[in-house]
Formats: structure tokens, C-alpha cells, sequence
């Protein structure tokens, strides 16, 4: 999906390549999402959109804004909890590798890393699905990690 496709700071959403170069081949920059000019004058005027989209709890924007602040990673595992209490799935992927990598100060805790992955792959998060039966099978439960 991330290659074939381009992230839009303006609504915040993924759209597919061939819609964008649509939307340029008819003459137009806009996004071919919300229809937004997505002329920024600078990168920094980008993040500022993305903010005021967290801001307004928008589960997307705060997820983009905590992938993006790899440095200070406890704020980040809070901002995963955030987006992960308004709907994210991606957010209960992360949270479940932070807890089974003991990122951002966090105790490593397998059995809450494997509850978040179990709950975002129930509600469909592909990626949690194969982190699940790949810790299966690294653990030798080959009918778990099947099913």
C-alpha cells in the first residue's frame, strides 16, 4: 500500500498513485481526496496542517505526528494510546511492538504486546495478523500460528 500510494498531509489520508496522477493529468494539484491545494509553501507548514488535524483528535493525524517524533519515544507511546483509543489500528500494531520491545521506558510485557496485535488483527490490521503467526512459529506453535 505505502509504495503504490501517497500520503495526503491536507486530509491526513493515504491515496493511491493512479488517483493522484488523475487528478494532475486533468491540470489540477489538488488533492484527489478533499480537493485541497496541496502547494505548500514549505515542509514545516505541512506538519502544521497535520497538527491541527491531531489536534482536533483526528486518530490518522496523531498517529502521522507520532511516527514522526522518533526521538522523544514516551510521548510517542502516548500519542499511540491516543489514536489507539480513537479507533487506529495501526496505533494497537505499534503499541504491541512497543510493549514486546520495551520501547519508551516500558517494561517488556509479551502477553500485553500479543493482546494489542490480537485486538487490531480481530478488527482486521492485516500486519498485527502476520506479526501474531510469525511469534507463533518462531515459538513452535505451528497449528496456532495456522490458524
Amino acid at each position: 500500500m505505502g509504495y503504490h500510494s501517497k500520503f495526503m498531509t491536507c486530509c491526513v489520508k493515504r491515496v493511491c498513485n493512479g488517483c493522484c496522477l488523475t487528478t494532475q493529468t486533468r491540470g489540477s494539484n489538488d488533492c484527489p481526496f478533499c480537493r485541497t491545494s496541496t502547494d505548500f509553501p514549505d515542509y514545516k507548514s505541512a506538519i502544521a496542517m497535520v497538527r491541527k488535524r491531531a489536534e482536533k483528535k483526528d486518530p490518522s493525524a496523531i498517529l502521522s505526528s507520532a511516527t514522526n517524533i522518533s526521538s522523544d519515544v514516551p510521548r510517542a507511546v502516548e500519542m499511540w494510546t491516543e489514536a489507539a483509543e480513537l479507533g487506529s489500528l495501526k496505533a494497537l500494531c505499534a503499541l504491541g511492538n512497543a510493549h514486546l520491545n520495551g520501547l519508551g521506558g516500558l517494561a517488556i510485557d509479551r502477553a500485553k504486546g500479543f493482546e494489542f496485535w490480537e485486538t487490531a488483527s480481530r478488527k482486521g490490521h492485516a500486519y498485527s495478523r502476520h506479526n501474531l503467526g510469525t511469534s507463533e512459529l518462531q515459538l513452535g506453535n505451528c497449528d496456532r500460528a495456522a490458524s
